[in-house]
C-alpha cells in the first residue's frame, strides 16, 4: 500500500510540472505556457519516414533567435542524421530544409546515407552547417537546403574524417566533436590508433576552411595534420575524445574517457597541435579526474566567461545503470580541479527522493548571472524515467533551491511517455532554458522532445565580468 502511496504522489508531482508549471509566473523551471503546445513539443526527425524513431543530440542558439536542433533517425538501425529549426515561438522555420523545418543526410545525397548518425554539428556566422558524423564532416548551404559543394574540398560538400597515420599502419577512426578556431579552421576530435589492432587514443586533426587536412598542425612528418594522445600503456585499453573546446589563446583542450576504467579524462595541444605540458598540472599535458563514483565519462564542456571548464559526467557509453548523485566538475583555465567549487572540483548533487531510482547528468549550461543549469534523467521508478534540470549556484556548485522544486525540476515532453531524457540545454536569446531530449511511451516510438521553462527574466544581461551566480535569497 505505502508503494502505491509513494507512485502516487512522484506522478501527481510530475504533472504538477506539466500541467500546473504554467501558471507559475515567475517561479523557475516549469513549462512555459506562451511557447509552442504549452511549453512543450514532439517531433520526429524525418517527414518521409514518419514512423522511424528519432533522436536528439544537440540545440545551438542562432543569432536571430531562431533553434537549431540536430539528431539521428532511426537510432539503434540504420541510422541517418536530420537537423531541423525552430522560430523563436517554438513553430518550424518554413524555409529551413525541405521547407518544412527539417532535412536528412538522407535527401540531401544519397551518399550520406550510411547508417552514420550525427556525432556533432555547428553553425557557421553565414548560416551554413557544419555535420560530422562517425567518418564524414559535411557542410550545408544556409538552412540546409543543399550541400555546399562550392565551399568544400574536392566540390562533393563532404570530407572523410579517417586520416591516413603513419600512410598504411594507422587511422582516425571516429568524430566525436568539432570546434572552430578563430582563424575559421576547424578541430575535429575523436579517436584513432598508430597501428592496427593496438589500443585506441584521443585523436585530434585541424582541417581549413574548406575541410581541406592543415598539415601544418603537429608537423611531425608521421601525422602532419593530426595528434594522438594516449592515457594508458596500449594493449587493448582504449581511450577517446568526446569533446573539444578551442581557448581564447588558441589552445585546444580534448575531453573524453581513459582505459582501462574509462575515467574523465582530458588533454590539452597548443595552437600548432603539439602537447601542452603545463596543462593538468603534473608536466604531461593530460590529466585523469578521480573522485567519481564508479566509470564515468565526459559528455559536455563549457566555458565561463572566467575562462573555467564546466561538465557534467556520467556512466560511460553503454552502461545504462543510473546513480544517487549528479556529478558536475569545474577545472581552471590550466586543466586544475577547482579546489573552489565542490570538493577539490566535483560537485555531487545529491538527487531528490523523486528519483527513486537514481539520476544522471548529461550536459550543463551557464545562464548570464553565471548559475549553472544541469540536464539529464531522473528514475522516478522502474518503468518509468523523466528529464531532470537543476541549477547549481555559480560560486560553489552548490543546489539553488530557488529553482523548480527544491532546486530540481522534472518533466516529460508527452504527458503518455514513460521514458524522457535531456540530452541538451541552452538559454535562448529572451533568458529562457531550452531542453531537448527523448520520449517515448510503453511500446511506442521514440521521438524528439523540445521544452521551454519560465526563469528569472531579471538576469539576462551580461553584466558580470567573472561569473559568481551567487543569487541566494533574491
Amino acid at each position: 500500500m505505502r508503494k502505491t502511496i509513494e507512485r502516487a504522489t512522484t506522478t501527481v508531482l510530475i504533472l504538477c510540472i506539466s500541467l500546473v508549471g504554467a501558471q507559475a509566473g515567475a517561479t523557475d523551471g516549469y513549462f512555459d505556457s506562451t511557447w509552442a503546445g504549452g511549453g512543450r513539443l514532439l517531433f520526429g526527425g524525418d517527414v518521409h519516414n514518419p514512423n522511424r524513431a528519432t533522436d536528439i543530440r544537440e540545440v545551438l542558439q542562432e543569432a536571430d533567435g531562431n533553434l537549431l536542433l540536430g539528431g539521428d533517425v532511426d537510432p539503434g538501425g540504420f541510422d541517418y542524421w536530420w537537423l531541423g529549426e525552430l522560430r523563436p515561438d517554438g513553430t518550424p522555420a518554413p524555409t529551413f530544409g525541405e521547407s518544412n523545418g527539417l532535412a536528412t543526410s538522407c535527401h540531401l545525397l544519397s551518399n550520406l546515407c550510411t547508417g552514420d548518425g550525427l556525432s556533432a554539428f555547428a553553425l557557421q556566422g553565414d548560416g551554413r552547417i557544419d555535420v560530422a558524423d562517425d567518418k564524414t564532416l559535411t557542410r550545408t548551404t544556409a538552412r540546409a537546403q543543399a550541400l555546399d559543394t562550392a565551399g568544400v574540398f574536392g566540390g562533393t560538400g563532404h570530407v572523410s574524417l579517417q586520416v591516413p597515420i603513419d600512410t598504411v599502419q594507422g587511422n582516425t577512426t571516429y568524430a566525436s566533436a568539432i570546434a572552430e578556431t578563430s582563424s575559421g579552421q576547424w578541430i575535429v576530435a575523436g579517436g584513432g590508433y598508430y597501428d592496427a589492432g593496438a589500443s585506441g587514443d584521443f585523436a585530434a586533426i585541424r582541417l581549413n576552411a574548406n575541410f581541406s587536412l592543415d598539415a601544418t598542425f603537429n608537423q611531425t612528418g608521421t601525422f602532419s595534420g593530426g595528434q594522438l594522445v594516449a592515457f594508458d600503456g596500449g594493449g587493448s585499453n582504449s581511450d577517446g575524445a568526446r569533446a573539444v573546446i578551442v581557448q581564447s589563446d588558441g589552445r585546444i583542450v580534448l575531453a573524453g574517457y581513459a582505459s582501462p576504467n574509462d575515467e574523465a579524462a582530458f588533454a590539452r595541444l597548443n595552437a600548432n597541435g603539439s602537447l601542452d605540458s603545463t596543462f593538468g598540472g603534473g608536466g604531461t599535458g593530460t590529466m585523469i579526474l578521480g573522485g567519481l563514483d564508479g566509470n564515468f565519462t565526459s559528455r559536455s564542456v563549457k566555458v565561463d566567461r572566467a575562462g573555467r571548464m564546466l561538465l557534467a559526467t556520467r556512466p560511460a557509453a553503454g552502461v545504462k545503470e543510473l546513480v544517487p548523485n549528479l556529478h558536475v566538475v569545474r577545472l581552471t583555465v590550466d586543466g586544475v580541479p577547482d579546489s573552489a567549487f565542490g570538493t577539490s572540483g566535483i560537485f555531487k548533487v545529491p538527487v531528490p527522493s523523486t528519483c527513486a531510482g537514481g539520476a544522471a547528468a548529461n550536459v550543463v549550461a551557464l545562464d548570464s548571472a553565471g548559475r549553472i543549469l544541469v540536464a539529464g534523467v531522473c528514475g522516478i521508478s522502474v518503468s518509468e524515467q523523466v528529464f531532470l534540470v537543476a541549477r547549481l549556484h555559480g560560486d560553489d556548485g552548490s543546489l539553488d533551491t530557488d529553482f523548480g522544486i527544491d532546486g530540481f525540476g522534472y518533466g516529460k515532453f508527452d504527458a503518455s511517455s514513460t521514458y524522457d531524457e535531456a540530452t541538451d540545454i541552452v538559454v535562448d536569446g529572451s533568458g529562457h532554458p531550452i531542453v531537448v531530449g527523448v520520449s517515448q511511451p510503453a511500446g511506442g516510438i521514440r521521438r524528439a522532445g523540445v521544452a521551454r521553462l519560465t526563469y528569472d527574466l531579471i538576469f539576462t544581461n551580461d553584466f558580470e565580468v567573472v561569473p559568481r551566480g551567487y543569487l541566494r535569497g533574491q
